[in-house]
């Protein structure tokens, strides 16, 4: 009995003990080559690749603990204030910045949550190559031209904002653009410019799309029409519509935010 007792535990101690994998080396090369062709300031990024082999442990960056696959990069942007840049400028130098989003990024083939809010990307496009992503966050990061139409086709998006580029990002047809985004629970799409194949009905058409939808932020697009439909979705939480073209009175009588609260 006692030797049976033994193997037990040696057997469950194997299996916790191959929980928690580190990070593959295969994954960490990618994370240089990455950190080799941005520009840096303040030390970010410092902890990649120096005393600290497990890739995992390296600022902003989420790991499979079964796999050791990075599933996440968290990589925001700050400020710098510079003596040289005014007070009034509207783009401060930033501590990541990048002539582009590297192709080595794309490697991380298993990548769902990804965030580069706030970096310098020097109005460079936004890639078409982005895949299995739940959670995309490339606001105020100095953007360029057309959204990609394979931005759509990520069903699995929780959460999207491309927001803040001071009108400098375009959606072609943005009803088009959300019809596969059932799971979405976060959209902001501030300052970016859209087209739309009705003016006045564009918000039924992505109240239909979005049923799950809690946040909405859609300030400074330059919109009208009727928002009756928006009020209905049922988990909606927060919304911001404002700096738009809407006249009269927006909130209809029956909308309660605080009864659409998700639990």
């Amino acid at each position: 009995m006692g030797c049976l007792l033994l193997l037990l535990l040696l057997l469950v101690s194997t299996v916790d003990g191959g929980a928690n994998a580190s990070c593959l080396s295969s994954q960490a090369s990618i994370l240089l080559r990455i950190k080799e062709d941005l520009h840096l300031s303040n030390g970010r990024l410092s902890s990649w690749g120096r005393n600290e082999p497990d890739c995992c442990s390296w600022e902003g960056v989420e790991c499979d603990f079964h796999t050791g696959y990075i599933i996440g990069l968290e990589l925001p942007g700050k400020a710098i204030i510079d003596s040289a840049y005014a007070m009034g400028n509207e783009k401060w130098k930033r501590d990541i910045a990048g002539s582009r989003i590297l192709p080595a990024l794309f490697y991380l083939h298993l990548l769902h949550h990804l965030d580069l809010s706030g970096c310098d990307f020097n109005m460079s496009t936004i890639p078409s190559q982005f895949a299995q992503l739940t959670h995309l966050n490339l606001s105020n990061a100095w953007f360029l031209g057309k959204v990609p139409d394979e931005i759509s086709s990520l069903s699995n998006l929780v959460a999207l904002d491309l927001s803040y580029t001071i009108g400098l990002l375009k959606i072609q047809d943005l009803e088009g653009f959300v019809k596969n985004f059932k799971q979405l629970k976060y959209l902001h799409l501030d300052n970016v410019i859209f087209n739309l194949s009705n003016s006045q009905e564009w918000g039924a058409k992505l109240a239909s799309a979005l049923p799950n939808l809690r946040s909405l932020s859609l300030a400074f697009c330059d919109l009208g029409g009727n928002l009756t439909h928006i009020f209905k979705l049922p988990h909606l939480q927060a919304l911001d519509l404002s700096n738009n073209n809407f006249h009269g009175e927006l909130m209809p009588l029956f909308f309660s935010p605080k009864s659409n609260i998700y639990k």
